[in-house]
C-alpha cells in the first residue's frame, strides 16, 4: 500500500476515535439535562453526517487509489518496456559500433585495393577495346563465311541437280547402247550371211555357162538376199528402224547391180556404215539437259505475283538458288532474312501470309507490330523485309542471293572498318 493509503487509513481511524471518545465523554460525564439531549442529538446528526461525507469521502479516495495504482501500472509497464529498448538501443549502438570499426578497416582495405585496381583497370580498358576489335573481325569473317557457305548450298544444290540429270542420261544411254549391241549382233549375222551369198554370186558367175543363166541365177540369188535381209528384220524385233532402213537399203543396192560385185561391196559397207553410227546416236544422249533455273525463270516471268500461279517452274527456280519458299501450301516467310518462325506465325495472325502482303506493309507497321507483340519481338529490324519479300514474290531469287549476303539477320552489315 502507498503513503497516501496508509496516511488515509490513519486519519480515518483518530477522527473515529475522537469521535467515540467525545460520545461517551458527553453521555457519561456531562449532566445538562434537555439541553444536553438536543446538544447531543444535534451532534449526533452532525457526526453521521460527517460520517457519511466521510464515506463518501473514502469510496472516493478508494476509486482514486484503484486509478492511481491502474496507471501506476501502466507507467510500469512502459518503464519495462523503455528499458527493454534502451537495452536494445544500448546492444545496437555496441553493435554499430564495432561494425564501424570494421567498416573503417575495410575501407582502407578498399582504398589499398582501389590504388591496385587502378592500373588493373586500364589494362582490363585495354584489353576490351583489344577484344572488340577482334570481335569485329571474327563479326566480318563469320559474315564471309556465311556467304561462302550460301555459295557452296547453293553449288552443292546445282551438282546435285546436274548428277541427277546426268544419271538419268546415263541410264537411257545404257539402254539405247544395249538396244544397238543386239542390232549391230543382228547386222553383223546378215552381212556374214550377206558376205556368204555375194561369194556364191562371184562363183557362179566365173563358172557361168550363159548371159540367160547367169542372169536368172543372180535374180534367184538377189531374191534370196532379200529374203535373208526380211527374215534378219522380223528376228531383230526390238531394233531400231534406222537399222531396219539401212539393212533394206544394202539389199536394194545389192539387187539393182546383178552383174558387178561393186553393188554388193556397196550394200555392205552401208550396212557396216549404219551400224557404226550406232553408237554415234547413242553418245548425243550424252548431252547436258537444258538449264532448268533458266527455263523456270523464264516461265515465272518475273511478274505473276498471285500465289496460287506458283507452280513446279516458280518452286525449281527456287531451290535451284537454294530457297524453298512455299511449305504446306502457302508461303514460307521465314525464306526472308531475319523473319524467324516465332515473328512469321505473328505477322500470319495479323494477316500478313504471303510474300506480296509482306511487301507491301510499311516498316513503321512492321515496327509497331513488333512493339505490340512484346520485348521479345522488339529487338527485330523489318528495314528491309518489303524489299526481299518483293524480291521472293517476282521470283528474283539471284537479287534476293546477293541482297541477303549483303546482310546479317536481316540487318545492313556494318561497314568493314579500315
Amino acid at each position: 500500500m502507498s503513503t497516501f493509503g496508509c496516511c488515509f487509513w490513519w486519519l480515518l481511524l483518530g477522527v473515529a476515535a475522537g469521535w467515540l471518545l467525545w460520545w461517551l465523554f458527553d453521555r457519561y460525564f456531562r449532566r445538562d439535562g434537555p439541553a444536553a439531549g438536543e446538544r447531543a442529538a444535534a451532534e449526533a446528526t452532525r457526526l453521521e453526517t460527517e460520517l457519511a461525507a466521510t464515506r463518501r469521502a473514502r469510496l472516493e479516495a478508494e476509486n482514486a487509489m484503484r486509478e492511481q495504482g491502474a496507471a501506476l501500472a501502466q507507467a510500469q509497464k512502459r518503464i519495462a518496456a523503455q528499458q527493454a529498448d534502451l537495452d536494445w538501443t544500448r546492444r545496437t549502438l555496441a553493435e554499430g559500433t564495432a561494425t564501424a570499426a570494421s567498416l573503417r578497416a575495410a575501407l582502407t582495405e578498399s582504398r589499398g585495393t582501389a590504388r591496385s585496381a587502378a592500373g588493373e583497370r586500364s589494362e582490363a580498358q585495354r584489353l576490351a577495346s583489344l577484344r572488340e576489335s577482334e570481335v569485329s573481325r571474327l563479326s566480318e569473317t563469320l559474315f564471309e563465311v556465311r556467304g561462302r557457305l550460301r555459295e557452296t548450298e547453293s553449288r552443292l544444290t546445282e551438282s546435285e541437280q546436274t548428277g541427277e540429270v546426268l544419271r538419268r542420261n546415263l541410264a537411257a544411254a545404257r539402254h539405247d547402247l544395249g538396244t544397238r549391241a543386239a542390232a549391230m549382233t543382228t547386222l553383223q549375222r546378215r552381212i556374214e550371211a550377206l558376205s556368204a551369198q555375194l561369194a556364191a554370186c562371184e562363183a557362179a558367175r566365173a563358172a557361168g555357162a550363159n548371159p540367160g543363166h547367169e542372169g536368172q541365177a543372180s535374180a534367184g540369188e538377189a531374191s534370196a538376199v532379200e529374203t535373208s535381209a526380211v527374215g534378219g528384220r522380223a528376228d531383230n524385233g526390238g531394233a531400231g528402224n534406222a537399222e531396219k532402213d539401212s539393212g533394206n537399203l544394202a539389199v536394194t543396192d545389192t539387187v539393182s547391180h546383178p552383174d558387178t560385185g561393186d553393188g554388193a561391196s556397196t550394200g555392205a559397207a552401208a550396212l557396216a556404215a549404219g551400224a557404226m553410227d550406232a553408237p554415234v546416236e547413242a553418245d548425243a544422249v550424252l548431252e547436258p539437259a537444258p538449264n532448268t533455273t533458266r527455263h523456270a525463270m523464264a516461265e515465272t516471268g518475273h511478274g505473276d505475283t498471285h500465289p496460287e500461279s506458283r507452280g513446279p517452274a516458280f518452286l525449281a527456280a527456287a531451290a535451284a538458288a537454294g530457297f524453298r519458299p512455299r511449305r504446306e501450301g502457302k508461303d514460307d516467310l521465314t525464306v526472308v532474312e531475319g523473319v524467324g518462325p516465332k515473328i512469321a506465325a505473328l505477322l500470319v495472325a495479323n494477316g500478313i501470309d504471303t510474300f506480296e502482303k509482306l511487301a507491301a506493309s510499311s516498316v513503321h507497321d512492321l515496327t509497331s507490330l513488333l512493339e505490340a507483340a512484346g520485348p521479345n519481338f522488339r529487338l527485330a529490324n523489318p528495314g528491309t523485309w518489303p524489299e526481299q519479300a518483293g524480291l521472293c514474290a517476282r521470283g528474283d531469287w539471284s537479287a534476293l542471293r546477293a541482297r541477303q549476303d549483303a546482310l546479317d539477320g536481316g540487318i545492313e552489315r556494318p561497314p568493314r572498318a579500315s
